[in-house]
């Protein structure tokens, strides 16, 4: 079976932490750690959630490697930036 891949970024993170987002955010990465998505994040994501706060960080930490693609930063997204 293919998998949908998401783009996340590190509001979707952070969403976890915020009242009005944090059940569906919750429930999305249950979905995440379930095998149902794949997340895509970038590097600017992941050196956002370097300064995240540590609950924050701990939503990523604790997701399977085999759930999440790590996406380099090339010329031409600096070019579209």
């Amino acid at each position: 079976m293919h998998k949908i891949r998401v783009y996340v970024d590190t509001s979707v993170f952070g969403g976890t932490q915020d009242e009005e987002f944090a059940e569906a955010s919750l429930r999305f990465f249950e979905l995440v750690r379930n095998g149902e998505y794949i997340i895509l994040v970038s590097e600017m994501t992941l050196a956002e959630l370097n300064d995240a706060p540590a609950t924050v960080r701990s939503v990523y930490a604790d997701l399977p490697a085999a759930c999440i693609e790590e996406l380099s930063i090339g010329e031409g997204v600096n070019a579209l930036a």
